[in-house]
């Protein structure tokens, strides 16, 4: 079982992808101390305004909704190109979806992610999208 341990399975991506840095280890400990695992961080989850009571349930902090919604765009980006691979290269349908993902997510990716993230990102996945 240790074979597909989260460190194991983040440092396969990692050689596939041919990433040398470790973004992948720190947004996953990121995650983890704020709201995975009970951590002296995890109670920032409970208590999202500084010198707040802890809620539990709902609430509405500005950063914390900040930092989620930029962890759905980076998933969001992954999801697309999971998404892609399920599609025949061949497929004529496909192509103006395949050019508007590409354009949408390298504007995202420029705007959101370091030059090196994004250099990586950008060669790494749009080398099968060709223009007609």
């Amino acid at each position: 079982m240790r074979e597909f341990s989260p460190l194991r399975v983040r440092e396969a991506l990692d050689a596939r992808d041919g990433f040398k840095g470790k973004k992948r280890a720190e947004i996953y400990e990121f995650l983890s101390e704020l709201a995975a695992h009970p951590t002296m961080k995890s109670v920032f989850m409970m208590r999202p305004q500084q010198g707040g009571d802890a809620v539990i349930g709902p609430f509405i902090e500005p950063a914390t909704l900040e930092a989620v919604l930029a962890e759905f765009g980076r998933l969001a980006i992954q999801a697309g190109e999971t998404l892609d691979h399920f599609f025949p290269e061949t497929w004529d349908y496909a192509l103006p979806a395949r050019e508007e993902f590409a354009e949408v997510k390298l504007q995202w990716i420029l705007e959101f992610y370091t030059a090196s993230e994004a250099e990586n990102s950008v060669s790494a996945s749009d080398a099968n999208v060709t223009k007609v």
